[in-house]
């Protein structure tokens, strides 16, 4: 009798061990680098881009913890200009006494998103380049820690605007196959920091895309969702009101994590 007690005391606590293992690991495979780029040129309209300021607001104070964050600038030049100008954000899988360390996160996200905020409206770009934004996107997700989910939103008008490129009136834009096309032949250098990432396009208000012909703006979706499947991403989801839906795709995001999809 004496025995079985043993042996049943030594299984449960067996049991009780891998149990305690698996949460480990559970906690660890669910948390979620997110990687929000934001339009900081001219062209947007100044209320399209503070409900862009907003929405990336209320989804951080959504985060978990051990989900970590990038918050990238659209700026004229990725190369020189968006240098010391990427908001980082980490949440630390460790919870404080009375939850100190979110009031001090929900501070600090404040503080920062206000001085991009005034950057943006003080000495806004004339330029976008966005690509090279996407290409920083892609270091931060090469960061986030082994078996993360990835997600990127991109809040702009989506017009490619530098040296190089001109999407307001380049001929490989002007139709959905040409766009599908064009973004075939961009070299795929960022295949492996956007695999198995979902992406979700979200439009702003701006007064270049005013002037863009219908045709011209369906190109630059396909362009995009051609551009980052190709890039690896797993999945692409556009929505036209970029700020209003940006938080149901983040809940998404977060649903899946919590499932351990």
């Amino acid at each position: 009798m004496l025995r079985n007690s043993r042996s049943n005391s030594y299984i449960c606590a067996l049991a009780i061990f891998v149990l305690l293992i698996a949460a480990c690991g559970k906690e660890q495979r669910e948390s979620l680098c997110l990687v929000c780029i934001i339009d900081l040129t001219r062209s947007l309209e100044t209320e399209s881009q503070r409900e862009a300021f907003d929405a990336i607001q209320s989804t951080l104070k959504e985060m978990r913890r051990g989900d970590r964050i990038a918050i990238i600038p659209i700026t004229g030049d990725a190369m020189t200009q968006s240098q010391g100008r990427i908001i980082r954000f980490q949440l630390s899988d460790r919870r404080e006494a009375y939850d100190e360390d979110l009031r001090r996160f929900s501070q600090e996200v404040a503080e920062r998103l206000q001085h991009m905020r005034d950057e943006a409206a003080n000495s806004p770009y004339n330029h976008s380049d966005i690509m090279g934004a996407v290409r920083l996107a892609g270091e931060e997700l090469a960061s986030a820690r082994s078996g993360a989910r990835r997600a990127i939103v991109l809040l702009s008008d989506l017009l490619q605007d530098d040296a190089q490129y001109d999407f307001k009136r380049d001929t490989r834009l002007a139709s959905n196959e040409a766009a599908a096309k064009f973004a075939a032949l961009l070299p795929r250098d960022q295949e492996q920091a956007l695999q198995n990432s979902a992406v979700f396009l979200g439009l702003l208000r701006s007064v270049e895309l005013k002037n863009v012909p219908q045709t011209r703006r369906a190109a630059l979706q396909t362009f995009w969702r051609e551009f980052f499947t190709r890039q690896g991403a797993a999945s692409v989801r556009s929505a036209t009101d970029g700020a209003g839906q940006m938080a149901t795709f983040a809940q998404q995001q977060r649903d899946q994590k919590e499932r351990g999809k």
